[in-house]
């Protein structure tokens, strides 16, 4: 078995390698949601706490608390969607909107990749047996080997019989569609 496919390592796949690690924030309007939905309760809470006589200091703690954290959680949410995958896809320097070129065998797959005007490479063999798990999307195969670095595989590079095939030997890990 010897099967071939490829991806660009450009800002849309670094988007997309984001979303996947972190489904919660994979969908733009729950973003812009969230927010609004902080908003309005950061003004009913105004409201409330202007014109309710609140005596127990605990109470009121816990409403600064709340005001102060909640905000803290949404700009993080914001900045996950918006600018970590930026700044991944700025910290790949020469490889950034390079080509990975992958070959998938029977115990191992190799990538090579290549900046963009080809002058310089990399490549790095991985064992199936060493893949943390694998999340598969519309668009892309994540195969990940540590928590925070996977391979992205462009799906519409692979021969659409040969599939299978991947997530064959890949299934045996933790495999999540998405």
């Amino acid at each position: 078995m010897e099967i071939k496919a490829s991806s660009k390592m450009d800002l849309a796949s670094c988007k997309a390698f984001f979303q996947a690690t972190n489904s919660a924030y994979t969908d733009r309007r729950m973003i812009f949601q969230g927010v609004w939905a902080v908003i309005t309760e950061l003004l009913l809470l105004v409201i409330y706490f202007t014109s309710a006589n609140i005596d127990n200091e605990l109470i009121r703690k816990a409403v600064l608390a709340f005001l102060i954290v909640l905000p803290i959680l949404q700009l993080f949410a914001v900045m996950m969607y918006f600018y970590l995958p930026k700044q991944t896809h700025k910290m790949l320097g020469d490889y950034k909107d390079g080509i990975n070129s992958f070959v998938f065998n029977e115990t191992d797959f190799t990538e090579v990749s290549t900046i963009p005007d080809g002058q310089k490479s990399k490549s790095s063999t991985v064992n199936y047996s060493d893949v943390l798990k694998t999340i598969e999307t519309d668009k892309y195969i994540f195969i990940y080997i540590n928590i925070r670095q996977a391979y992205i595989v462009e799906k519409e590079t692979i021969d659409k019989d040969k599939i299978g095939d991947i997530r064959a030997k890949l299934s045996d890990k933790k495999y999540i569609f998405k």
